[in-house]
């Protein structure tokens, strides 16, 4: 294993194809995604798959779907805070993002589906860094029953989608959620997009639920408690924008939570700080050079992003939370910033992500003291 703190290495790692590096993780991570998780596949399926789900939740319509699912789920959530109580803010980030995320994945809403996926889901991300045993009892064993359990209630949905479309001829209709993507694509004559493709990757695309969008709302929170100042703009910038859509009677809009610049300065460098993925592993599938160092065919790399992120070669004050810096573009062009990934892995979901945290962030700023 290559440990790599080099942001130019971590550029050609990222950027480069299947035929220098493939991804490369645990056993226990590979067992529980299965062999055509999107996190594992290559070449040009992989290329189609995360072009169709990423194409999908960039499109307007998607977009403003789920902006409003959005802006509901956190409206529902808040509601019931009272004076005085005790608000776990991951907590309550985890039940809103998961929601939203089933509700683009297969189209669910709350109720029992949903909680006997939302039980099922806490048990199979336990064992996505565990000791890779499965017998009966280890949390290995446990979490693969568990995402069985997570795949028959998903097959079940898909079975149903299929069969809708063949009742009312609309296969060709426009999707309204990652599943009929993948449906409306595979067509009888794909042998490659198949049921079990579709559910392994429903279900890996929960992870962030659980795993990475709260945590950055709870890191934002937290960096926010700790400055007073970028409280204040924060929240000055999001009241001045809900009072001029209130004079407007509309209802915001993902492109209006976007445009609000400072609260993306405070996501950015809340993902710069936080490191919520701390870096990406990969193999090489052939001797690689790079910079004057031989990567032997074989040994993997582990593009250390926390290393990059915090480098004062990089970035003034590196431990500093200083969402000011981000006014200056060129670090978000640079290969000195990569919270999502890079090259043709690219996280599909990163405005999506960007978007659950802003809006989180608007109502509880524009809400609550």
């Amino acid at each position: 294993m290559i440990v790599s703190a080099d942001a130019d290495v971590t550029k050609c790692v990222l950027q480069s194809d299947s035929r220098s590096f493939v991804p490369s993780y645990p056993r226990s991570l590979t067992e529980l995604m299965g062999k055509s998780s999107i996190l594992v596949i290559n070449g040009s399926l992989q290329r189609r798959v995360h072009g169709l789900i990423g194409a999908f939740l960039k499109s307007p319509a998607v977009k403003v779907r789920l902006a409003g699912d959005m802006q509901r789920y956190v409206r529902q959530s808040m509601a019931g805070w009272e004076d005085g109580q005790v608000v776990r803010i991951q907590d309550e980030a985890k039940n809103i993002i998961f929601r939203i995320l089933v509700k683009g994945l297969i189209g669910l809403e709350a109720g029992k589906e949903m909680e006997l996926l939302k039980q099922e889901f806490k048990e199979f991300i336990a064992g996505l860094m565990s000791l890779p045993m499965k017998i009966p009892g280890s949390q290995l064993y446990k979490s693969l029953r568990a995402k069985k359990k997570m795949v028959r209630v998903i097959k079940s949905i898909i079975d149903e989608k299929r069969r809708r479309n063949l009742q009312t001829s609309a296969g060709g209709s426009t999707p309204t959620d990652v599943v009929e993507v993948l449906i409306n694509d595979s067509g009888d004559s794909d042998r490659w997009i198949t049921d079990d493709l579709i559910s392994d990757n429903v279900v890996d695309l929960m992870i962030p639920a659980e795993d990475s969008v709260p945590v950055l709302v709870t890191l934002a929170v937290k960096f926010l408690g700790d400055s007073p100042i970028a409280l204040q703009q924060l929240q000055e910038e999001n009241m001045f924008l809900k009072e001029q859509k209130k004079l407007a009677g509309e209802d915001l809009q993902w492109n209006d939570y976007m445009s609000l610049s400072f609260t993306q300065h405070v996501i950015t460098e809340t993902l710069r700080v936080g490191n919520i993925i701390s870096g990406i592993m990969r193999k090489a599938v052939r001797d690689v050079e790079i910079k004057g160092h031989l990567i032997p065919k074989g040994w993997c790399v582990f593009t250390y992003f926390r290393s990059v992120h915090l480098d004062e070669a990089h970035f003034d004050e590196p431990y500093k939370f200083n969402p000011w810096r981000w006014k200056d573009k060129e670090y978000m062009s640079s290969c000195n910033f990569t919270p999502f990934g890079g090259g043709q892995r690219l996280c599909p979901g990163m405005d999506l992500a960007r978007l659950e945290a802003s809006i989180f962030l608007h109502h509880l700023a524009t809400n609550f003291t």
